[in-house]
């Protein structure tokens, strides 16, 4: 009888976080990779496997050679053979398998070191080849009700006893952040077996790391640099889409087209993020590509022209010949940091970013940018814009970007910010919507026309001038997380892009 058997890693991107360099946020990667292609390897021998159907088999079998980075997805699906058997049954058979196979490999010296909150899901389903869609449904139904269960995850653990054994010494992981026991480590760096190992596993791959300082001297015309960008990025709706509750009914031939153009826009991202700066500086830059979500460093010189680049990319893969009603389309988190802010805190904030901003238009398309800043005294600013085809945010931001560099001033941000949160305070009792909006956008261009960056008199500049009080007006009127003006996320953008533009302004900054 023909079975559908889905096998997922859990926890992938909580797991990649745990991290104090960006060696250990490229090892982590490396690890989930590799338990990825040494499952589908196990699975693969078996007898009863008929093949592959959702995921590459040329990337799950690919040897990564040492400039070459993650591409693999947490999951895959493959059909089988199997007796008519209950799934619940067929299930344990299989747990049963892998991890005989698992700890034979452990023996051989060639194991993998999972922690004890990577839970891997195995699902077994029926499939019935006159009705795929059902098949689907059911599929994913079943994999959803297994990891709302975490006890149904099969726990690829390794015994961590074998190598603690003396326990008289309490330490907290500087990675991780659990508490572990280790005489040995007392006048060391305080960091767990299992967090030492994945370090450690980085390293005997030979894989050559750009440290967040490097990033942020990578910019063009510069070695001053002390910012850098981290860029996370998902692809919103995927698993709705694969649940057929997106755009009608989603069959096997819909999925495998979906899986293919998710596909060549994987392949294809490094090509348009960081391959230039990576040849550079001849170390690696990109850290996870799960196909429908990846995270990698850039210098903040790149940051506009790489999510254009990503942006044009998705049009000519994701939603070339589109097989759905809508568009798919990504959400972003971009959080430029300071080198000396801890890794840590940079990585949990980035990810809690691209939470929000994806939760935030969740009702209205998503496809939304988080942009954030956390500065040298740890001070930051978050602030929400959607992307959409008849608002070019981009654009807007790259021109405010350099006017901020040529004309607009540190004192115009914060005169600008005085004025309009004193009118903001009686806005409830004084203005409706319209009226503060418009005494806000006259505020704005009172204070242009008096720090004589509009020249009314000067028609050659006048146009140039006239369209960044229009952009300035329009990122009031068009941001943030509610339906009137958020005068607190309008103002974090202006921070932010006035750091930027400081960084990367020829004189540079802190």
């Amino acid at each position: 009888m023909d079975k559908l058997l889905m096998l997922s890693i859990g926890g992938v991107q909580n797991y990649i976080s745990n991290a104090v360099s960006t060696k250990d946020l490229y090892a982590g990667s490396r690890i989930i990779s590799d338990t990825v292609k040494k499952l589908y390897q196990i699975v693969k021998e078996g007898k009863k496997n008929r093949g592959l159907l959702l995921q590459s088999e040329e990337g799950l079998e690919k040897k990564d050679d040492q400039y070459d980075y993650i591409k693999i997805p947490n999951y895959f699906i493959v059909k089988l053979d199997e007796e008519d058997k209950e799934n619940l049954k067929l299930e344990e058979d299989w747990k049963k398998i892998i991890k005989e196979k698992w700890k034979e490999d452990e023996n051989r010296d060639n194991e993998i070191m999972l922690p004890e909150d990577i839970p891997v899901f195995l699902t077994i389903s029926d499939y019935d080849v006159n009705n795929e869609v059902k098949s689907y449904q059911k599929l994913y139904q079943r994999f959803h009700s297994h990891k709302l269960n975490r006890l149904n995850g099969l726990w690829l653990l390794f015994d961590t006893d074998k190598e603690e054994n003396k326990k008289e010494v309490q330490h907290t992981c500087c990675m991780c952040g659990k508490p572990f026991w280790d005489e040995k480590r007392k006048n060391e760096e305080p960091i767990c077996l299992l967090c030492n190992y994945k370090r450690k596993y980085g390293e005997e791959q030979g894989q050559r790391y750009a440290s967040t300082l490097e990033v942020a001297k990578a910019q063009e015309n510069s070695d001053k640099g002390k910012y850098y960008a981290l860029i996370r990025g998902d692809i919103d709706d995927l698993g709705r889409r694969l649940l057929t509750k997106y755009d009608g009914d989603c069959d096997l031939g819909k999925q495998r087209t979906l899986i293919e153009k998710i596909d060549q826009f994987s392949l294809s991202l490094k090509d348009v993020t960081t391959k230039k700066t990576e040849e550079a500086i001849g170390k690696n830059l990109f850290i996870y590509n799960g196909g429908d979500d990846f995270l990698f460093f850039c210098p903040i010189d790149c940051i506009l022209s790489v999510l254009n680049n990503i942006e044009f990319l998705a049009d000519n893969t994701l939603n070339k010949e589109n097989i759905f009603d809508s568009k798919l389309t990504i959400s972003y988190s971009v959080l430029i940091a300071h080198e000396k802010v801890p890794l840590r805190m940079v990585v949990r904030k980035s990810k809690e970013a691209l939470d929000e901003v994806k939760s935030l238009y969740q009702d209205d398309g998503k496809h939304g940018v988080a942009l954030a800043l956390i500065n040298r005294s740890m001070k930051t600013y978050t602030t929400f814009y959607q992307i959409n085809e008849y608002y070019p945010l981009l654009s807007n931001l790259e021109k405010v970007l350099v006017a901020l560099k040529n004309k607009l001033s540190r004192s115009f941000i914060f005169e600008l910010e005085q004025s309009l949160e004193s009118l903001q305070m009686g806005q409830d009792a004084m203005y409706d919507i319209e009226d503060l909006i418009a005494i806000a956008e006259n505020e704005i261009k009172r204070l242009l026309l008096r720090k004589n960056l509009i020249d009314e008199k000067n028609k050659e500049t006048l146009e140039n001038e006239k369209e960044l009080e229009i952009i300035l007006k329009r990122l009031l009127r068009e941001n943030g997380k509610t339906d009137c003006v958020d005068i607190d996320n309008y103002f974090s953008l202006l921070h932010i892009l006035e750091k930027w533009a400081q960084e990367t302004s020829e004189k540079g900054g802190d």
